[in-house]
């Protein structure tokens, strides 16, 4: 597994675009939707370990949320975007294009 620049990079410009927050799995979702190389993907396997390292580098947040399934509670972790991730995608996305939508079919 890599931790790269890229990587957390695409990670970052995935949530500036959910102000409300993702899980982690909903991300690897978005990311199979985008036309990126395998490389830099977030991947299920590894988008909660890349999430954490980004929430001790202060570039993103987590709070855990609660939800009631068929009377279990299930808690999962919404992640956001912080101040500091924000500061910190102009200086790692300029000469990158990410998000070119993928033809879905009507």
């Amino acid at each position: 597994m890599f931790y790269t620049e890229r990587k957390k990079k695409v990670i970052l410009d995935i949530l500036a675009q959910h102000p409300k927050g993702l899980y982690g799995l909903d991300i690897v979702k978005i990311g199979e939707k985008m036309r990126l190389g395998f490389l830099d993907r977030p991947r299920r396997g590894s988008i909660h370990v890349y999430l954490g390292r980004m929430e001790d580098e202060g570039l993103v947040r987590s709070r855990k949320v609660t939800h009631d399934i068929e009377g279990h509670a299930i808690a999962r972790r919404l992640y956001t975007i912080t101040s500091n991730g924000k500061r910190y995608r102009p200086k790692t996305t300029v000469g990158f294009r990410f998000f070119t939508p993928i033809a879905t079919p009507t």
